[in-house]
């Protein structure tokens, strides 16, 4: 059930977070599933704790603090939309990828515009959550009832793909993100 909840809250923001103005919060990688990690990792090892978590599942050292420091990001995107908005906002809106990029004193590349870039940024890091999220869907088996697993965020029977072809795909779209791959996961 759990997992068909972050399934739908997915589907609900878009499927992908590769969307124009994006919920920090909701959207697939954003604040949400980083605690998810955690409820699911709960769930599988409990009592364990988290920082050996990873290596049982299958995750490297390398990408969990990858997405240690994208959690981070992401609170610090966060907070800075409440600031520039006054309120509560999740919604990263072109006005405040402009403010935001401002604030983070973030660089952009030589051929990208600074929110174009800062958006780039932003994407990289919510793939990183997505990623180790993933990662521990398909170590957990993911069982959704029906008969279908859950791999790659798609539910699909078991035997039309293996966890390794998932992993492999995912470690593609790692090194390489692009918002075309995304959509294929």
């Amino acid at each position: 059930k759990f997992l068909e909840s972050v399934r739908e809250r997915h589907l609900r923001q878009g499927g992908t977070a590769f969307i124009q103005e994006p919920n920090v919060k909701e959207v697939k990688g954003g604040l949400r599933d980083f605690h998810s990690l955690g409820w699911i990792a709960g769930l599988i090892y409990p009592g364990m704790e988290i920082e050996k978590i990873p290596g049982m599942a299958g995750i490297s050292i390398a990408e969990w603090k990858e997405a240690l420091n994208a959690y981070d990001f992401l609170l610090r995107l966060r907070n800075e939309l409440h600031f520039l908005s006054g309120r509560r906002q999740d919604e990263f809106t072109h006005e405040l990828v402009t403010r935001a990029r401002t604030n983070f004193h973030f660089k952009r590349l030589p051929f990208q515009k600074e929110a174009e870039s800062f958006l780039n940024q932003y994407y990289l890091e919510v793939r990183r959550v997505s990623f180790v999220l993933e990662l521990l869907c398909v170590k957990a088996g993911g069982d959704v009832g029906l008969g279908k697993k859950w791999l790659g965020f798609k539910m699909i029977s078991p035997k039309s793909e293996t966890t390794r072809q998932t992993r492999r795909v995912l470690e593609e779209f790692r090194l390489a993100p692009s918002p075309q791959r995304a959509l294929w996961l």
